[in-house]
């Protein structure tokens, strides 16, 4: 558990996962926008969203808002119809009475959090340090209760499993988080955030940021970098092959699984000598095959063969072993787990 310094080693820690974010759609993104005034010019929703996504994706959603009767045209801008003010999102943003940059300082962060969106815990996770203590619960997946989440509940489950991960059979008391930190429980958060002399509450800030990938360690920092991720979650999700599913020619897939694993077995993805990232495979493969598809059908086919034991897939072990954008484009999710990587077997 311990490296030659005496510090706990970091392949011993948890880890954080943007997989964990929900899902922050354009489609969302404007009912919001549309919630926080009576009516919305072109321009003003294309200075609103466009630090999001870029103006393909939030026009096709307009006219798919419309069509489903969330929002109508009024003279040459935009508004909530009757039918998107029962929208939840919408609703809770109506309740607040926000405007857009609250909401998207405060809702659109907890959205991505899933947590609750009532008047009450739009005020409560308004704060800096309630904000970042829900980020953390999510991102490495602590058994906390996330309304009531605080910063130094999640500090503690964060050493607690830290420990118990490594001890079998480890009984920790009751975590309440009010116990003063060691030199040990200290060092473990230094090594997680990758610090070295900060203050606790200064390393718990560098620690939520490093998991969601910024170096920006600013309030406004933290909720841009979740509404973000959240929305990139949305436009790549990960395809999830469905149980049982099963391809329609079991010889092509077979071929294919052929050509990948001759891919994996050459190149290895740094700082790994025996596995090749899932986007790099689709790279590879788009340059020496015509049949490489969309990469949603390459992570379909990659599904299927390692279904039918052609191919082994691998998951991410430590989610800093990689950078965020290339684990985002590599993530496939089968039957529930996460893989990442094509494994290489010669």
């Amino acid at each position: 558990m311990e490296g030659d310094s005496g510090q706990p080693e970091v392949r011993d820690l948890p880890f954080p996962d943007l997989a964990r974010l929900q899902p922050l759609t354009v489609e969302q993104l404007i009912v919001a926008l549309l919630a926080t005034a009576p009516r919305r010019s072109l321009a003003q929703v294309k200075r609103s969203l466009m630090r999001f996504a870029p103006p393909s994706h939030w026009e096709g959603a307009l006219h798919s808002l419309s069509n489903a009767g969330l929002i109508a045209t009024e003279g040459r801008g935009w508004r909530l119809a009757d039918g998107g003010r029962n929208d939840p999102l919408a609703a809770a943003v109506l309740a607040a009475r926000a405007d857009w940059p609250r909401t998207r300082a405060t809702i659109l962060p907890m959205v991505a959090l899933g947590l609750p969106l009532s008047p009450d815990a739009v005020r409560r996770f308004s704060r800096g340090d309630n904000l970042r203590a829900a980020t953390l619960a999510v991102l490495y997946d602590l058994p906390l209760s996330l309304p009531t989440v605080r910063l130094t509940h999640t500090r503690a489950c964060l050493l607690a499993r830290s420990l118990a991960a490594h001890y079998d059979g480890l009984r920790l008391p009751p975590i309440n988080g009010t116990e003063r930190l060691d030199a040990f429980s200290t060092a473990i958060l230094h090594r997680m955030a990758g610090t070295e002399r900060q203050s606790v509450s200064q390393t718990i800030t560098v620690l939520t940021s490093r998991a969601l990938g910024t170096r920006d360690l600013s309030l406004d920092g933290l909720r841009h970098a979740l509404v973000t991720a959240a929305v990139a979650r949305s436009e790549t999700s990960p395809p999830v092959a469905s149980r049982g599913a099963r391809p329609t020619d079991v010889a092509e897939i077979g071929e294919f699984a052929r050509r990948v694993q001759a891919l994996a077995d050459a190149v290895a993805t740094p700082p790994f000598e025996d596995r090749l990232a899932i986007s790099a495979a689709y790279e590879l493969y788009g340059r020496h095959h015509t049949d490489a598809g969309t990469i949603a059908s390459f992570k379909q086919r990659l599904a299927a063969a390692h279904r039918e034991r052609w191919l082994s897939l691998r998951r991410l072990d430590y989610v800093d072993a990689i950078t965020a954008d290339l684990r985002q484009r590599s993530e496939l999710i089968i039957d529930g787990r996460h893989f990442h990587f094509v494994a290489r077997v010669s």
